[in-house]
């Protein structure tokens, strides 16, 4: 994570004698960073625009952003955290934030960005002709379990919502008009739809 941090403030509490019992001594810090940036994964655009609460306790990491950006998409809520690792285990960032894609941007989730192993194919058949509703889940993981010789990829279960759409099939020109729904793109379970409602034209 980089960025400018206006403002901190640190917190000890605990013993500090030489001989102290386990978790005797708690270090807590508080940030507020602007214009961060997280770089989370290879294979995934930066987040950018972090105005931040940044808040660190022992191995514990939080981040709160009222607003972030990721390729060029606005994200609201975003909210990010790290528990502390355990010895052998996986551990992995949790990251949720919500968003309103436009349309112009659609066509880049579902057919250039890491979803779009799962999502290539309905792109070149559907057109979105509206804004949608999204609720973005990740799971970053950093660092390894044991016997694992590299890092499991990203998870992510991003859950659209769509509210009076309109979706155009390309190929045979028909029309769907107050498209209403849920679809959700899932890393392991790919694409699923709920409650599916349209009229043809």
């Amino acid at each position: 994570m980089a960025g400018e941090v206006s403002s901190g403030i640190y917190y000890g509490h605990g013993s500090i004698d030489t001989v102290n019992a386990p978790n005797s001594f708690t270090s807590s810090i508080y940030l507020k960073s602007s214009n961060g940036v997280l770089m989370f994964d290879e294979a995934w655009p930066y987040l950018e625009e972090l105005n931040a609460e940044v808040i660190i306790q022992n191995g514990q990491v939080w981040v709160d952003s009222k607003q972030a950006s990721i390729a060029n998409t606005t994200l609201d809520n975003v909210k990010a955290y790290l528990p502390e690792g355990e010895e052998s285990k996986a551990n992995f960032i949790d990251i949720s934030a919500s968003s309103s894609i436009t349309k112009e941007l659609i066509s880049y989730w579902l057919s250039e960005s890491p979803i779009s192993s799962n999502t290539k194919e309905i792109a070149e058949q559907l057109e979105v002709n509206n804004s949608v509703k999204v609720d973005i889940d990740l799971k970053v993981p950093v660092s390894k379990s044991n016997g694992e010789s590299e890092l499991p990829d990203v998870a992510y279960s991003i859950v659209t919502t769509i509210d009076d759409g309109a979706i155009t099939h390309t190929h045979s020109k028909l029309s769907f008009e107050h498209v209403d729904g849920v679809v959700t793109v899932d890393s392991k379970a790919g694409v699923t739809a709920e409650d599916i409602q349209a009229e043809l034209f």
